[in-house]
């Protein structure tokens, strides 16, 4: 296709484009909207191939890039509303995406490559949150390597100072490239591949020096893991993301006395599912002391569930030969 016949198609491809994203604006029946959100795709892969001059292919990226925006910000206002389909809106926010990366090859400016980030990051969350992990491990491969990009155009000694020492453009950085590993991990968990899971959590750990008032959040990640492993009766796993979550919310107001007592107790009931006649010694020590983190606040309803907690490990060994030694505070 020579010059002139590729400028053309140009033309009519960001005409549709223009057109369709217009249409979106309207009060369309789902299925429509998929439709269209079919057709835009289609488009934007026919202009991402065509060669155009320089002149030609400023003006081409401009519009893509408009488009990109408009239906950016159709999806914001769809989330708004209520009894809206959150699956469209992921779709949405994805070929939103789409076209602002189509539209920005050229440009490594580095508040082009935060924007992208941020869509990213947004269109990765969005996919979580209708369980669609494959998509979203997608999109957050983007924010990935948009990470990798901001990473070089900032001097490494300005991202590994002490947090009280990091400038707020450091700050910014660290905080999304935790939030993209901790992203990356509930998808990988989602997708039963536990082996990745652990690798973006410990990427996700290894940053909490820098942002220690993360640490509650990822503690409250590890607990979702562990419940979401325990209905799967991955119950060893489930007993390891536990510990995890425990340990890093050690000491942590924010994460407090009674969440860490739940952690304890869920820890105490894998334990028992996984292996009642190895680790019943480790059930009843989680409870031991799940009592004696809320020592303080140990109130009657408290001793009553380390009453059924201890009742339920017992019942579970009554054909077994083992002794059990109660952990202080039960009897």
């Amino acid at each position: 296709m020579d010059g002139k016949d590729a400028a053309l198609l140009a033309s009519r491809l960001t005409g549709q484009l223009d057109s369709l994203v217009d249409e979106l604006s309207k009060d369309l029946s789902e299925e429509r909207c998929s439709s269209i959100l079919d057709d835009i795709i289609q488009a934007t892969e026919e202009l991402s191939v065509l060669q155009v001059d320089n002149e030609q292919s400023s003006a081409l990226t401009s519009k893509i890039r408009a488009s990109g925006i408009t239906l950016w910000n159709r999806a914001v206002s769809l989330k708004t509303q209520e009894h809206t389909n959150t699956h469209l809106i992921a779709r949405m926010r994805h070929v939103a995406c789409n076209l602002t990366f189509t539209a920005s090859r050229e440009d490594e400016s580095k508040a082009m490559i935060k924007k992208q980030l941020a869509m990213a990051m947004k269109t990765g969350r969005a996919w979580l949150d209708v369980h669609n992990p494959t998509m979203a491990d997608t999109v957050l491969e983007l924010a990935e390597e948009c990470l990798e990009k901001l990473e070089q155009k900032t001097p490494s000694s300005s991202l590994n100072q002490s947090p009280e020492k990091t400038g707020e453009g450091s700050k910014e950085y660290q905080k999304n490239a935790f939030r993209v590993k901790c992203f990356r991990a509930e998808a990988a968990l989602e997708l039963s591949d536990e082996e990745h899971a652990w690798i973006y959590f410990q990427k996700a750990k290894d940053l909490l020096h820098q942002l220690p008032q993360e640490i509650a959040c990822l503690s409250m990640l590890c607990y979702n893991f562990g419940v979401d492993t325990f209905h799967r009766k991955k119950f060893d796993s489930c007993a390891s993301w536990l510990r995890e979550s425990y340990e890093l919310g050690k000491g942590r107001r924010d994460v407090g006395p009674r969440k860490q007592s739940r952690t304890l107790r869920l820890l105490a009931s894998s334990y028992i599912e996984w292996n009642p006649t190895e680790h019943w010694q480790k059930a009843l020590n989680a409870i031991g002391l799940a009592n004696s983190v809320r020592k303080g606040t140990l109130k009657s309803d408290v001793a009553t569930e380390g009453f059924f907690a201890v009742a339920g490990i017992v019942s579970s060994l009554r054909t077994s030969n083992e002794t059990i030694h109660t952990p202080d505070g039960e009897s």
